[in-house]
């Protein structure tokens, strides 16, 4: 039977459907495949950032190149003397010194347990003196405005402005990691952040200090309720956070009240 240009095209839609969806599914399978599984082990990345506010050129000084630092400093008064340095010999070679004040700092590089990243910032690609001063280079968003290159440190996107920052994306893509866990991975003791800001996962911010793990989140009830009172209430409220989640900003406010009361419960088992 003659088949119609009309059979023909319809046929070949479901064929092409078909291999498409296959290749769907073998996707998915690698993605799977890559999907971080739960951690068997602790591991942190403390960052402590200055927003700027520290001297580097004073903080770790090229012995090698001494002259020329107390050149361009001894006028402003800012030149430590070089027999003040705490020397170190990096195993990439040069001679450097801490600041006088960072005996500890010294300890643990010489003891292996610490590096030094110099001259690392964002850039939209690399930039010399010539690229910048004749417009051909391309140059970070906002250059010299200090608040703005704040941002771009938190971002790592030197040419636009974003909306997360790099440590809340990398959270996004280890949240496996944490396994059934319900402590949030980004906590900040400074305040919401730039850096921690994730597009799926949230951060908690604390206390600085004073403040003991599990009273970071209290649920307070009122004074002088019975546990049967305290209960009640609690299945009262969690029964309101399931209504109305069909809309989205109700929704994302259960959301996180119900991320909150987990890790209060969380925190609640840590002894602080």
């Amino acid at each position: 039977m003659a088949k119609s240009r009309r059979d023909f095209l319809r046929t070949s839609a479901w064929a092409l459907g078909g291999m498409a969806l296959a290749s769907s599914i073998e996707s998915f399978g690698i993605v799977h495949a890559l999907t971080p599984q739960a951690a068997t082990d602790y591991k942190a990345l403390v960052c402590v950032f200055l927003n700027g506010g520290n001297d580097g050129n004073n903080m770790f000084v090229s012995l090698d190149q001494y002259s020329s630092y107390s050149t361009a400093r001894n006028a402003a008064g800012l030149a430590i003397p070089e027999a003040n340095l705490l020397p170190v010999s990096p195993v990439s070679g040069g001679s450097y010194g801490f600041h006088p004040n960072m005996p500890e700092i010294q300890s643990l590089f010489n003891s292996g347990k610490l590096a030094v990243l110099c001259n690392n910032g964002p850039l939209v690609e690399p930039l010399t003196k010539t690229t910048y001063q004749n417009g051909t280079g391309k140059k970070p968003l906002q250059l010299f405005s200090h608040s703005d290159q704040v941002g771009l440190f938190q971002t790592a996107i030197a040419n636009s402005v974003s909306q997360t920052g790099w440590g809340g994306r990398l959270a996004d893509k280890t949240i496996g990691l944490n396994g059934i866990a319900t402590f949030p991975n980004n906590v900040s003791i400074a305040g919401v952040n730039l850096f921690l800001t994730g597009v799926d996962t949230r951060q908690l911010a604390v206390a600085d200090s004073g403040t003991s793990l599990a009273n970071v989140l209290i649920l307070n009830d009122a004074p002088g309720a019975t546990s049967a009172e305290i209960s009640s209430r609690k299945t009262s409220f969690n029964e309101l956070r399931t209504l109305d989640n069909d809309f989205k900003l109700i929704k994302a406010s259960s959301d996180v009240r119900s991320s909150s009361i987990q890790t209060d419960n969380a925190l609640s088992s840590v002894n602080p």
